[in-house]
Parts: C-alpha cells; sequence; structure tokens
C-alpha cells in the first residue's frame, strides 16, 4: 500500500465547534516544548477523514508572527511525514481523532 503524505483541506480542524470540543472534552500529553490535546472525533466529521490536525503557537512566547508562522510550518510537514504511522495504528480501532499541537 502506497503511503499518503499529504495534509488536505479536509484534515485540518477549521470549525470552531470542532477546536472548542477538542479543548474541553479532550485529554492531553506533554513532552517539551509540545503539548497535544487530542479527543475522539465527532460523528459528523468521520466521513471525510480519521485523523484532523491543527496547529497553535502562543504569542505570549513567540511574539513575532514570522517565527510563529514558521514553527506551524515545521510541526505541520513533521506531522504530515509521520501520518502514514499514525493511520496505522488507529485503523484497527476505527476512531478518528481531533489532535492539536500547541
Amino acid at each position: 500500500m502506497s503511503k499518503r503524505f499529504s495534509l488536505g483541506k479536509h484534515e485540518r480542524i477549521k470549525s470552531r465547534v470542532l477546536m472548542t470540543h477538542v479543548f474541553e472534552e479532550g485529554e492531553s500529553l506533554f513532552s517539551y516544548p509540545f503539548k497535544l490535546v487530542y479527543a475522539p472525533l465527532l460523528e459528523g466529521d468521520k466521513r471525510f477523514s480519521m485523523l484532523k490536525f491543527g496547529v497553535t503557537v502562543p504569542k505570549r512566547i513567540h511574539s513575532k508572527a514570522v517565527r510563529r508562522n514558521k514553527i506551524k510550518r515545521l510541526v505541520r510537514e513533521a506531522y504530515r511525514m509521520a501520518k502514514p504511522e499514525l493511520l496505522d495504528a488507529i485503523i484497527p480501532n476505527k476512531i478518528g481523532y481531533s489532535l492539536m499541537y500547541i
């Protein structure tokens, strides 16, 4: 099976409802300098993708927008390259997840 190293529009967390769901109902893991907040996907979101992904960088830590954008690009690229392994791990469970990296 060929691996797809893409991060399309349907795989990103864009709605405020989904983002709120992740932060209010989700669990978190911390490994410096990253914090991962994750929650099971809502029923309507599973039809497009098993994983939804978002990145946020705090303004109080990195005050320059150029630096925040560069960090977000690098994190998205790292996720994009690791996504096939994540999908292989979650597909047997048939549970989709929303992931937010901080």
